[in-house]
């Protein structure tokens, strides 16, 4: 009965899209998550950050997910962000794409993965009980080679939204996943 009422839900969900200006985008569960987690990232407080990534990654790491978080961005500090949009595809999951600057003068943009999950980690729409856990949770490498970027779009590993490879742009999945630890249960 559960399984078709999702299905319902997801049948009957309009996709949006949350730009700033608009009620909705600061407004959002999402956004507002992110707000916290790049500013637990630019504060190094890792350990709020590990409060907001999917009950997966606790259930995999146990009292250890701190301690992942710490040792996966701690080489990425962060000094700025700026949210730019809200895609809210789904019921259940929606992506934040945001722009980082981690050195002065060089910016990213990246997109998060946020799911609205029970806490056993299964998508959960409104109304079922849920919040906004971040899906993708690794920090982002990015790739500077085209048989990099066709790796990552083999692996679903981490690249910008729109990297330049090659002198041209090329769209990929993002996952923030990093190539020397990847984790599987974390893709796009």
């Amino acid at each position: 009965m559960k399984h078709a009422k999702l299905e319902q839900a997801n049948q009957q969900w309009t996709p949006r899209e949350h730009l700033p200006g608009s009620e909705e985008f600061t407004s959002h569960p999402a956004y507002e998550g992110t707000e916290r987690l790049l500013t637990c990232w630019t504060r190094r407080n890792y350990g709020a950050m590990s409060d907001l990534v999917s009950h997966d990654a606790h259930k995999r790491h146990g009292k250890a997910v701190r301690s992942e978080i710490r040792r996966a961005y701690e080489d990425y500090p962060l000094t700025s962000f700026e949210i730019l949009a809200i895609g809210h595809d789904m019921p259940a999951a929606c992506t934040v794409t945001a722009r980082l600057q981690r050195i002065p003068g060089q910016a990213t943009t990246v997109a998060l993965r946020w799911i609205r999950e029970d806490t056993d980690a299964y998508p959960k729409p409104e109304p079922w009980q849920g919040e906004w856990r971040l899906l993708n949770w690794e920090p982002l490498a990015p790739l500077r080679s085209r048989s990099q970027l066709k790796q990552a779009m083999t692996d679903h590993v981490a690249v910008p939204v729109s990297a330049a490879v090659g002198g041209e742009t090329v769209r990929a999945p993002v996952c923030f996943q990093r190539q020397q630890r990847p984790f599987s249960r974390f893709r796009c």
